[in-house]
């Protein structure tokens, strides 16, 4: 039976998040194998099928738009990691077809507003975490909420391209994630006192001079 992300153990003091920016091709071979013993380890949607993380965040299960009818087995490349999904297909509040929760598993899920995708982000309220057109948002509100002081984006490029192992897939450019990025990024530093910082110097997400 899934569980609210409440139930969560506490997350350590610096939490990494990988995304699937092609700067994640240019570190070296054994940086993300030990990346779990410098602090909590979140990856975003196929990321933890290459890399070894705590926890795989994700807003569906796979396909887009559709729930499956059992929970899928996931090959991570920490068998101990766990799944945190949104409540809702997309974090898209539309018909009860459409929730994740109607899969049953031992997997974690998290509440929220309705994804606004590009118009905006849809500010959470009381427990409610983050969707937003990116997945990475809700990944870096999750640390926040857990007890990350701070937190580092590694892959979080909002370039054209995955890295070279992900999966391609069609979607937006990555670049229009940039300004939801910024605004969740002032939203959870002001929020929680975190410290939100990212290893891919092109992003964007410096701080204001």
């Amino acid at each position: 039976m899934p569980k609210p992300w409440s139930h969560l153990p506490e997350f350590s003091s610096c939490t990494f998040i990988i995304g699937s920016g092609p700067s994640i091709d240019s570190y070296g071979e054994n940086f993300f194998s030990r990346l779990m013993d410098s602090g909590t380890v979140l990856g975003v949607n196929n990321v933890a099928s290459n890399f070894p993380c705590h926890y795989n965040i994700r807003k569906s299960f796979g396909t887009e738009r559709s729930v499956p009818a059992s929970f899928p087995e996931y090959d991570y490349a920490n068998p101990d990691c766990r799944l945190i999904i949104s409540e809702h297909d997309c974090g898209t509040i539309s018909s009860d077809n459409l929730k994740n929760t109607n899969v049953d598993g031992d997997y974690f899920f998290f509440t929220h507003k309705d994804n606004l995708v590009s118009k905006g982000v849809n500010w959470p309220e009381n427990d409610q975490i983050i969707v937003s057109w990116s997945t990475m948002t809700s990944a870096m509100h999750l640390a926040a909420a857990m007890g990350s002081t701070l937190i580092i984006l590694i892959g979080h490029d909002l370039t054209g391209r995955n890295y070279s192992l992900y999966p391609s897939a069609p979607g937006p450019r990555y670049s229009k994630f940039r300004k939801q990025s910024n605004q969740v990024r002032e939203y959870l530093e002001d929020r929680y006192g975190c410290t939100i910082v990212s290893m891919s110097p092109f992003l964007g997400l410096g701080r204001k001079r």
